[in-house]
């Protein structure tokens, strides 16, 4: 049994349940909040230890790289015994897996095969512009995020802004510029409860961030498609894809996902990190 985050028609139990279908029962566990007592009550009520989790990667404190793997997901129980939950991905979160150019064109050429819809406008070097553009539109939001996130912890801190879009009530800003930046986070933080550190501490860690991590040539910059948020570079091209037959966000996800699902190949083949997670599975 593997738990995902979200529910039945998120990317996650989608994606899963295509990639996974004969090898374990996939189920959609909403959110990643008391994921762990979940699975330990699991593992009691089935009395067996093959019960897991995937989860996203998130922001993490520190970027050591591009894995194509997935990774060991262990912490210590309550406790204190080391166990291990299930894995990672090597991407900030699943839908980094959407835009990714090659499971793009490999979930496109199912729909041209299946004539489900048209794709001659499909530019592979202009999609990968717009991504880029995209990237480079948020990279000073990607470095505020990452500061709060790390300013959150041990406590919950929100880590995005603006307004609300899409289905889910997405916050994405309009302005992601340097000030605007600063301005935000001095509004999360003032109504946080609990401060450990001060305003200026996390904005100093911000501009630290970028200039070292997120700015033109760093780290996370440069692994942009698993270190970036890829929710965030979808609705940065919100534009672009107006200008498509693709229309929004919301209508290149479904192609995307439609395309994975209907697939006939083996899409396990299509990303390094999926042969990764059904090798451990096969294994567990």
């Amino acid at each position: 049994m593997l738990f995902c985050e979200g529910g039945v028609q998120s990317c996650d139990f989608r994606i899963l349940k295509k990639l996974l279908k004969l090898t374990c029962h996939v189920v959609a566990s909403g959110s990643t909040r008391g994921l762990r007592k979940r699975i330990d009550l699991a593992r009691r009520i089935y009395n067996t230890e093959s019960v897991y989790a995937i989860r996203d990667r998130d922001f993490p404190e520190k970027w050591t790289g591009v894995s194509q793997e997935v990774l060991d997901w262990i912490t210590p129980d309550h406790l204190g015994v080391l166990k291990q939950w299930g894995w990672i991905w090597a991407r900030r979160e699943i839908e980094n897996y959407l835009i990714d150019p090659i499971i793009v064109q490999k979930s496109l050429e199912v729909h041209v095969c299946q004539k489900n819809f048209d794709i001659g406008f499909f530019n592979l070097d202009d999609y990968m512009f717009a991504v880029n553009s995209a990237r480079d539109s948020i990279m000073i939001y990607q470095a505020a995020r990452i500061a709060l996130t790390q300013a959150g912890k041990p406590y919950y801190l929100h880590t995005n802004w603006g307004k609300t879009r899409g289905k889910y009530n997405y916050r994405f800003p309009q302005k992601r510029d340097m000030l605007s930046c600063e301005q935000e986070i001095k509004k999360l933080f003032q109504n946080r409860d609990q401060q450990i550190i001060t305003i200026n501490e996390i904005l100093e860690k911000f501009h630290q961030i970028f200039e070292e991590e997120c700015s033109l040539g760093k780290p996370r910059y440069n692994d942009y498609l698993y270190a970036f948020s890829g929710k965030d570079i979808l609705w940065a091209m919100e534009e672009w894809f107006s200008k498509t037959k693709f229309q929004n966000n919301t209508t290149f996800q479904k192609i995307i996902l439609t395309g994975i699902e209907n697939s006939r190949e083996d899409i396990t083949a299509w990303c390094n990190e999926w042969i990764s997670l059904s090798q451990k599975i096969k294994n567990s």
